[in-house]
């Protein structure tokens, strides 16, 4: 087995540990251990060699198959949730939120989808996909590397004509921005990535979160009436 080396005080550590195993294998398979007892230690000790070059590898990074030469990256847990702020569309708010501010709250069974790579494509390759639970938290695992997150509406065909309705109508160019370019970027190195935050903003009479998609029906008349929202600058 050998260590892939990713950077100087990674390759300095790597041969360390290689040199340090090295030298106990083969001081204990010299042959100078004659007796039974003695030849029971030398076994010993050869394992305990073993374990610690493994135990390099595994807090160096990724470890490299001597046979196959192929990486074998170690598996990280990646961690966070997800929040919506709500919209108010209209009518009398609520007196206990009057003059309150707004926050955030758990979003529930929002469904993301992760791709190797940085760039999304029609040939990109979905690794896996994780839903947001109750509570909107989730968690899902992956090898070290470079990945990006992609929302449900970027992996269908960018077509901006299925996501529109009498009243809900979508600006074309800031659709083809916002389809091309991932969610978020997802660096996976190692440590495992904990507490990520994906916040999204509800609009009212709109019931997705592309950005690029304006309500222009009816408003709601009466005390309090607001949907500003509905007008939200595109930014993909």
């Amino acid at each position: 087995m050998r260590l892939n080396s990713g950077g100087s005080r990674t390759r300095a550590y790597h041969m360390n540990c290689i040199a340090g195993f090295e030298k106990a294998a083969a001081f204990e398979t010299s042959g100078g251990y004659t007796s039974p007892q003695m030849r029971t230690v030398r076994e010993a000790r050869l394992t305990t060699s073993l374990v610690m070059v493994v135990c390099c590898g595994i807090a160096g990074g990724t470890v490299v198959d001597s046979a196959t030469g192929q990486a074998r990256a170690g598996i990280r847990t990646v961690s966070g949730k997800v929040t919506r702020i709500p919209a108010f569309c209209g009518g009398k708010p609520l007196a206990d939120r009057i003059d309150r501010p707004v926050v955030a709250v758990p979003y529930a069974n929002k469904r993301f989808h992760v791709i190797k790579g940085s760039t999304d494509t029609p040939s990109r390759q979905i690794v896996l996909s994780f839903t947001s639970d109750s509570t909107g938290r989730f968690s899902f695992r992956v090898p070290a590397g470079v990945y990006a997150i992609l929302v449900d509406e970027q992996v269908q065909p960018a077509d901006a004509s299925r996501y529109e309705s009498r009243f809900v109508k979508m600006d074309r160019t800031c659709f083809a921005a916002w389809w091309a370019k991932p969610y978020d970027d997802l660096r996976v190195g190692i440590s495992n990535i904990e507490e990520l935050n994906f916040e999204f903003t509800q609009r009212c009479f709109i019931d997705l979160d592309i950005p690029c998609l304006h309500y222009d029906g009816p408003l709601p008349q009466g005390e309090g009436s607001a949907v500003g929202a509905n007008h939200v600058a595109c930014q993909p």
